[in-house]
Order: structure tokens, then C-alpha cells, then sequence
């Protein structure tokens, strides 16, 4: 097994369980003008995908690498109204493909009118 910066991950993966964490916090509300996403990483992990699904389905994927706790505020695109569902992974290492993340949490509906 090798080691990456954020998280074990292993080159040989063939058959293997990704051993990178979920999220062990993860909430969205709507405040003015922005989402405003809640999160806490496990220990040491610093990387997440927030992926964002609109009224739509249009996707949208943000990753971040700068913290292990914190807030993320994506704007609000005031045109496209309805129900937005938003999921959270923690990636444990960036390299090429395969991306060693966890399973995307549970998903977070946010209606906006």
C-alpha cells in the first residue's frame, strides 16, 4: 500500500474496498444570495467533491482541498427555482484515475422559491 497526502490508497485497487472515509459532518441551508454548505471531514482529510444536482438536472461538481472543517458558500442562481439536492464525498487522494474517494453521502434537499 502507498501513501498519499490526504489518505492511504493503493495502486493495486483491483477487488479492493476504497478505505477513504465519508464525511462525518455534512448540512446545507439557504441563506440570502448562497447555499451554504456545512462540513467536517474525517481526521487528517482535507479534499471533498460537493456535487450539486439543480431543479433540472444539471450537475455540478466543486471540489475543495483547503480545510478539514469549515463552511463553503456557492451562490444561488437566482433564475432556476425548485428542489436542488446536494451530496458530499471526501476524497482521500487526487491522483489519476481511479479517484480514491468514499461513497457520496446521503443526499440534502434544498427548495428554493
Amino acid at each position: 500500500m502507498q501513501c498519499a497526502a490526504n489518505g492511504p490508497w493503493s495502486a493495486w485497487g483491483v477487488g479492493e474496498t476504497d478505505p477513504c472515509p465519508g464525511a462525518i459532518q455534512f448540512s446545507v441551508t439557504k441563506v440570502a444570495g448562497n447555499f451554504v454548505v456545512l462540513f467536517k471531514l474525517a481526521a487528517g482529510q482535507t479534499n471533498l467533491q460537493l456535487e450539486i444536482t439543480d431543479p433540472y438536472n444539471g450537475i455540478n461538481t466543486v471540489t475543495n482541498g483547503a480545510q478539514n472543517e469549515g463552511t463553503l458558500n456557492v451562490p444561488v442562481n437566482p433564475v432556476i427555482v425548485g428542489e436542488w439536492r446536494f451530496r458530499l464525498r471526501g476524497v482521500c487522494d487526487t491522483a489519476p484515475s481511479p479517484v480514491w474517494a468514499s461513497i457520496w453521502s446521503n443526499p440534502i434537499f434544498v427548495n428554493v422559491v
